[in-house]
């Protein structure tokens, strides 16, 4: 008699262990998903509400965690930490669904969480001025990012000429970019706003002549809605949009079918993670409102925007949080400054330190590595997706 772990097993290892040893599917189907605890915290919960679901959840088998003065009736807002696994979430919010306080509401919000979670992000299409055809998520994706600009902080000067970054921007899409990200203002600290006419005449010379050429699909890096407007018109195929969602950005996205990444900026302390996820709550809910089909959203934490080294570590440690919106994750670590403060790391000795924060994300629900060595990244983009696709075939 042996005894091995599974501790931390997803659900597909836990399946094929069973299928292993000749468990029915039927059987598979029903006890694998026991195996996997999922966890939600809710905020803003009526007192009732509170003790409404520390009961329904302990009498499914799962559990509440409430502050101990919700037994005692406490006027203030109540908020709780749930545990249970995915049967058992549905099996409560069946009951959840016929209760007062919201708690109906939030029934839903949990069951559209649960699906979230399991299912697949769908592709989403583009169609440029000069090629259309698909992103899809079936594996991460690599974007490559071309800094038109002399005062980037990582290669501000090598490519700022157009011979220069057309031949950049071609060494990437041969290495293995699936996407390039072209910006032509710096976003470093500290950097010098440039006014939008500016930025146009370093971006469109080239998006003329690159995009009819490029077999690559093109996503403009901007804060700024006129540039980003022009820049479709060149011939880029996605919106990367570096505002915060500003008014302009939110009525340039509703004009057109294009993918749509809505980035997070600013800081948050130990709770930068709900900090983000309230952001995108907001976003999406804005985008709805606006029209803007949330199919073709993409969602970006925004490593290194007024972020420290703590706060940006604490968002990596806790991608997986923001499975929960259902839409693709753009992960941008490359070269940060709280990469080299976490490896003691200066900025030409990350590439290590670089690769392992990006496998850790595309491990952990990253969808898009926004990087500037697309080579390595594809290479680690293949490894990751062979590890974790049991028996997957790794010569395709």
């Amino acid at each position: 008699m042996r005894l091995y772990s599974l501790a931390g097993a997803e659900l597909a290892r836990l399946q094929a262990e069973m299928r292993s040893f000749n468990v029915s599917e039927a059987g598979i189907e029903h006890m694998a998903p026991k195996g996997i605890w999922i966890v939600f915290k809710v905020t803003g919960l009526a007192n009732a509400a509170a003790l409404i679901l520390k009961q329904e959840f302990l009498s499914k088998g799962g559990e509440a965690a409430l502050n101990q003065d919700a037994v005692l009736g406490a006027k203030h807002e109540q908020q709780a930490l749930l545990f249970a696994t995915a049967a058992q979430y549905r099996q409560i919010c069946l009951k959840l669904q016929a209760q007062p306080f919201g708690l109906a509401a939030l029934a839903q919000e949990l069951l559209a969480a649960i699906n979230a979670a399991e299912g697949n992000i769908t592709s989403i299409p583009y169609h440029a001025r000069y090629l259309k055809g698909e992103l899809d998520f079936s594996r991460p994706l690599i974007m490559g990012i071309a800094n038109i600009t002399p005062d980037s902080f990582y290669d501000g000067g090598l490519y700022n000429t157009k011979p220069a970054a057309m031949q950049h921007i071609w060494a990437m899409a041969e290495a293995g970019a699936d996407i390039i990200d072209i910006g032509g203002a710096s976003s470093r600290p500290a950097y010098t706003p440039l006014s939008a006419e500016e930025e146009q005449s370093r971006l469109l010379p080239l998006l003329r002549e690159l995009a009819p050429q490029l077999q690559t699909p093109i996503s403009v890096d901007t804060d700024k809605a006129e540039v980003a407007e022009a820049a479709l018109a060149a011939g880029a195929a996605i919106i990367n949009d570096t505002s915060g969602l500003s008014e302009d950005m939110l009525h340039l996205a509703a004009q057109n079918r294009l993918p749509f990444v809505i980035m997070h900026k600013g800081g948050g302390g130990f709770a930068i993670v709900e900090k983000v996820a309230d952001f995108f709550h907001e976003s999406l809910a804005r985008c709805e409102a606006a029209g803007i089909k949330r199919e073709r959203i993409i969602l970006d934490p925004g490593f290194g925007f007024a972020k420290d080294t703590q706060e940006n570590l604490v968002l990596l440690r806790h991608l997986p949080d923001l499975r929960l919106f259902k839409r693709p994750l753009l992960v941008g670590l490359s070269n940060k400054r709280f990469i080299g403060a976490a490896a003691k790391a200066e900025l030409n000795e990350r590439e290590p330190a670089n690769i392992a924060a990006f496998c850790w994300a595309m491990a952990h629900g990253a969808h898009i590595i926004r990087t500037h060595d697309p080579k390595s990244l594809s290479q680690a983009a293949r490894m990751i997706k062979a590890i974790m696709e049991y028996g997957a075939d790794i010569a395709t």
